[in-house]
């Protein structure tokens, strides 16, 4: 089994360092104002750049070696519906309880 999917495909690398997405972070990023703002708001595009690339390595880890082997238990027991409330697979749980954990939700 893969390791990390993001470091796994260079495609993904690849795109995230064209000249676009860098333009696009200006953008998203509300022109880098909130860098004095907030702890770890990037100040320029490179520095949104390098924390995106952070942020899909760790996604990209978490996803290989705790998502996609949950993958089909979590089909196998799928969602229910018990006294009008949605329960997730425990398998959906801990996902998302380990995606929490580690900063990307």
């Amino acid at each position: 089994m893969a390791d990390n999917f993001y470091l796994d495909n260079p495609d993904l690398a690849f795109h995230l360092k064209t000249p676009v997405v860098a333009e696009l972070s200006q953008l998203h990023e509300n022109n880098f104002k909130d860098a004095g703002k907030f702890p770890g708001a990037p100040a320029d595009a490179d520095a949104a750049l390098a924390l995106y690339e952070c942020r899909l390595n760790k996604v990209g880890e978490l996803s290989a070696r705790k998502i996609a082997p949950r993958a089909a238990a979590v089909d196998q027991e799928g969602v229910a519906l018990k006294q009008g409330e949605v329960v997730f697979a425990s398998g959906t749980q801990d996902n998302l309880r380990e995606l929490a954990e580690a900063g990307l939700m």
